[in-house]
């Protein structure tokens, strides 16, 4: 995800991902060894995975560049990705 954020944030793609698991200070630290540059939460009382009726992880949140959701992503598909890009960015 981390590739697909640097190739297209200048295009107007925004990412949320969102931790459902451990601690807050391991989701830091997972963003720091992975080195993500994208928006990452950690969601304490499940307030997104209710939100988002899912609880698997992660979950990413695909924003256009008004912050609205395009696409919600339970787990990583990068087919269908690509697609709400493509879609998204032209």
């Amino acid at each position: 995800m981390e590739k697909v954020y640097r190739q297209y944030k200048n295009d107007g793609l925004a990412v949320l991902g969102i931790c459902t698991s451990g601690t807050k200070s391991e989701t830091r630290d997972l963003v720091e060894e992975m080195n993500l540059t994208f928006t990452m939460a950690h969601d304490f009382d499940d307030v997104y995975s209710k939100q988002f009726g899912t609880d698997s992880e992660p979950i990413l949140v695909l924003l256009d560049k008004n912050l609205k959701i395009v696409d919600i992503y339970n787990g990583i598909y990068p087919s269908e990705l690509k697609k709400s890009l493509h879609l998204m960015l032209n």
